[in-house]
Formats: C-alpha cells, structure tokens, sequence
C-alpha cells in the first residue's frame, strides 16, 4: 500500500486503504465494493517495480485473519479519526505497524501518523491506533540505529502530543 500511494502519488492512507481491499479479495475472492474491481489487477507501481503481488497464489491461504480487520474491510469504507468502522483496539491493529516503521526508517514522526493511518482504517478505537503509531515510530528509530536506551521516550514523547492516547503511554511506561 506504501508502495502503491508512493508511486502514485497518493495519500499513504489511500494506499493502504487499495491494499486492505486486495487483502480482503486474497481472503474471500470477493470484491468488497464493484468500483474496486479494477484494483485486483497488475497495477502501475506493480509493473514498475516489476512484480504482481495478486498472482502470488500463497497470498489467496486464509490464515485466520482477524475477524476485526474482516468485518471493518469488507464493508469498503474509507474509515479513519472522522469515520470510525467499530470501537475495537485488538492487536491485529498493530500488526501492520512494523512495515510502516520501515517504510520511513529515520522518519518516527511520519511513522506515527501513517501508523495511526494504517490501524484507523481497521480499528476505531484510538488506543489501538495510538499503540500501532508508536510501534510504527519506533521501528523507524531502531532502523537508523538509534540507542534502544531512546527509542521508548522517543515514541512516548509522540504519543504525549495525542489527546486519547494517555492508555498508551501508560501501558509503555510500565
């Protein structure tokens, strides 16, 4: 989904968003909504980068996917701060949080927020997506090298300037 709004020239949320739709067509073989059919084929950023990720047949194994993630994507709705999809904060928000990380190495502001982004467009719940915006931060820190004795504050101090984000600071804290 980086990839894709990067190369596009979208909105990482928008990005994520097309690859939270594929995600869901590997795991049903159903199109949440009929306009986004034509994101189930090879896509521009795919042909650059030489590579089409929905012909990987592995991808199409269902894994026990979240039932969270499930329903929030299968309705096809663009969710996020203004429309939230449910009240959830379970891990699977989380999950996705490390690539965001890595995507902008050296960059745990950006990575705070796209993570928050990622874990929005699943989980209504702030906390869930405060928690998958830290861990996003924070892998962006550890990926340049910097000390671990930093890394925590570093992503706590993001997290200090979010209203609602104050269950996970103490959570982290601990």
């Amino acid at each position: 989904g980086l990839l894709w709004a990067d190369h596009d020239k979208l909105s990482p949320k928008i990005g994520l968003f097309h690859s939270c739709m594929r995600w869901y067509y590997t795991q049903t073989e159903r199109v949440a909504r009929p306009e986004f059919k034509d994101w189930m084929g090879r896509q521009p950023h795919e042909s650059f980068w030489q590579y089409d990720i929905m012909a990987e047949k592995e991808l199409y194994n269902r894994r026990s996917p979240s039932m969270t993630s499930m329903k929030a994507v299968s309705l096809g709705r663009l969710c996020g701060q203004d429309i939230k999809v449910n009240n959830s904060k379970s891990c699977a928000s989380v999950m996705r949080a490390a690539p965001v990380g890595m995507f902008y190495a050296g960059d745990a502001e950006r990575a705070f927020h796209v993570g928050c982004q990622s874990a929005g467009l699943t989980h209504g719940n702030p906390t869930g997506c405060y928690a998958a915006g830290a861990m996003a931060a924070m892998v962006s820190l550890i990926l340049v090298g910097t000390p671990m004795a930093k890394v925590l504050p570093q992503g706590m101090t993001l997290l200090r300037k979010e209203k609602g984000s104050k269950e996970v600071v103490k959570v982290l804290h601990k």
